[in-house]
């Protein structure tokens, strides 16, 4: 799909891995919220993978967080300092300040990319080859690829993905549906039930 729209990739098994957990523990389910806030936040940067705030105000509107209540699973208050700072501590991103300015950075982000860049193997292996090995593979699948017309086989399509004679395509006819029962019953069955209400065979 090729719409203008950003989208970004993330692990199917998101909410099961230890540093979702972790967060879960640490800052409630706000907090998973901010994490993929600030992966999303990072994808919409002009840096790819790391966003430059000035405040935690600034943080909070390019995070799409502004007015939302950060609270642990007790109601405790946390700030986007502490979630850096937890954060950092996981490895998951590294914060480095430049005069007033605070950025931010994914440190997994290019590894990230790297495999899910459209479904994508930039390693020598194919996908499946990695997966019977055991690595762990997040792909994205939704590729810019045309699909074959209305009726149309895959083999009549070119390396390009376009037809290779469109006039080929074979018809198909409008769907009709089966016709109506006649309304007229046998007078012959109307008579053998009358005759045999309990429906016993002679």
């Amino acid at each position: 799909m090729n719409d203008g729209q950003r989208w970004l990739a993330l692990d199917a098994d998101l909410m099961g891995k230890p540093f979702t957990l972790d967060l879960y523990d640490r800052f409630g389910w706000a907090g998973v919220g901010v994490w993929v806030a600030f992966l999303c936040a990072c994808k919409r940067s002009r840096t790819p993978g790391s966003i430059r705030f000035l405040s935690e105000a600034d943080a909070r509107a390019q995070l799409g967080i502004l007015g939302l209540d950060l609270v642990d699973n007790e109601g405790a208050g946390w700030s986007l300092d502490d979630f850096w700072t937890h954060s950092g501590r996981k490895k998951q991103t590294k914060r480095t300040l430049r005069g007033r300015e605070t950025n931010v950075k994914a440190t997994h982000w290019q590894r990230w990319q790297k495999r899910t860049s459209h479904g994508k193997n930039t390693g020598t292996r194919g996908p499946l080859a990695r997966a019977e090995a055991g690595a762990d593979l997040d792909l994205d699948l939704d590729l810019d690829t045309p699909l074959p017309p209305r009726g149309g086989q895959p083999g009549r399509f070119a390396q390009n993905g376009k037809p290779q004679n469109p006039d080929a395509r074979p018809v198909i006819p409008d769907w009709q549906p089966d016709p109506e029962p006649a309304d007229v019953i046998d007078p012959a069955a109307v008579a053998n039930l009358r005759a045999n209400p309990g429906g016993k065979q002679p």
